[in-house]
């Protein structure tokens, strides 16, 4: 049997050992793609799992939006409702500085 094959084999035999290992890989991912939806997360105080349960999102789902760089407005929002972090957007023109605010429980953003 293949080298690749009895590492799957074991893994599939070992559900802490595959867990340990899917963990040491999204840390890998995570500090390859550090993305400002990690430092949300980060400054939070949360950790993956924790913030993947408040989205309702399976781990590996959760891992991909983390790591995306090109996010719907809306999807930022409810990332940061569920951290607990207010999603601000600001806008410049012809010298004029719009802020708005956003909340998941709101339609859009608000102006502050």
């Amino acid at each position: 049997m293949p080298k690749n094959d009895q590492i799957q084999e074991r893994l599939r035999r070992d559900p802490e050992l595959a867990a340990e290992v899917a963990r040491i890989q999204a840390e890998r991912v995570e500090a390859a793609q550090y993305t400002p939806l990690i430092a949300i997360r980060q400054a939070a105080g949360l950790s993956r799992a924790e913030l993947a349960e408040r989205l309702q999102l399976t781990e590996p789902a959760f891992i991909e939006l983390e790591t995306d760089q090109d996010w719907t407005l809306s999807t930022l929002v409810r990332y940061c409702d569920a951290a607990g972090a207010v999603a601000m957007l600001t806008v410049e023109i012809g010298g004029n500085v719009l802020d708005f605010e956003a909340r998941q429980t709101a339609r859009g953003f608000l102006m502050k």
